[in-house]
């Protein structure tokens, strides 16, 4: 088992915490500001979370796991953190795990959100409506899923536009994975980002967190 209490880089500190909750909320968040970094995770010792932080042996192992599937983590504290994230107050996420453009974040938004059992008439209307606001140069913000979402990312990729996929689940688990040739096209151009760290599967909870 790590022990974080030697951990001196107060970035790794907010990674081995993002590795091991599933989303920030109310109690983490007032955590993190009554005890400090290292005091919350210290509270995860005797939290539904203790198994992941006891299965953790090393920072670095958490960095080859990252390097090894070209992802990159970003936490609250760091310089180029977007300032409208701040905006989630008590959940504003801890952190992010990221592949393509992060400063795609920093461009004026749109979020196209929508059911996965679309009509063909649904779909086109979301894909013209994403075409239309990519052309104008604002992003188009979804969540990758089936139907609508899927409908809203491919308007502004024929758009040349730029577009962003939230995920509730880890990079390398892209969910769904008939989508993938799409995300991968996201990545190039724009930006697919998760609150989870790698190997953690999508569930009802975090399908319901990724639409904050």
């Amino acid at each position: 088992m790590l022990n974080f209490r030697k951990i001196q880089n107060e970035k790794d500190l907010y990674l081995l915490l993002s590795w091991i909750i599933d989303s920030c909320d109310g109690e983490i968040s007032q955590n993190i500001y009554n005890l400090g970094i290292e005091g919350t995770i210290e509270t995860l010792a005797s939290s539904k979370y203790k198994k992941r932080l006891k299965d953790i042996e090393s920072i670095a192992n958490l960095k080859e796991t990252l390097e090894s599937n070209q992802i990159t983590y970003i936490s609250r504290i760091d310089s180029n953190w977007p300032e409208q994230l701040r905006d989630l107050k008590n959940i504003e996420p801890v952190g992010l795990f990221f592949k393509g453009k992060f400063n795609s974040l920093l461009n004026r938004s749109v979020a196209i959100v929508g059911t996965r059992k679309s009509s063909v008439e649904g779909n086109m209307i979301s894909t013209e409506i994403a075409f239309d606001l990519a052309k104008k140069g604002l992003n188009i913000v979804s969540g990758g899923a089936i139907g609508i979402d899927h409908a809203a990312h491919h308007g502004a990729l024929i758009a040349n536009g730029i577009t962003i996929a939230i995920q509730a689940a880890g990079l390398n688990k892209l969910y769904p994975s008939k989508n993938i040739d799409t995300f991968n096209k996201i990545i190039e151009t724009g930006l697919l980002i998760s609150e989870y760290p790698p190997n953690r599967n999508a569930n009802k909870i975090s399908f319901l967190q990724d639409r904050k």
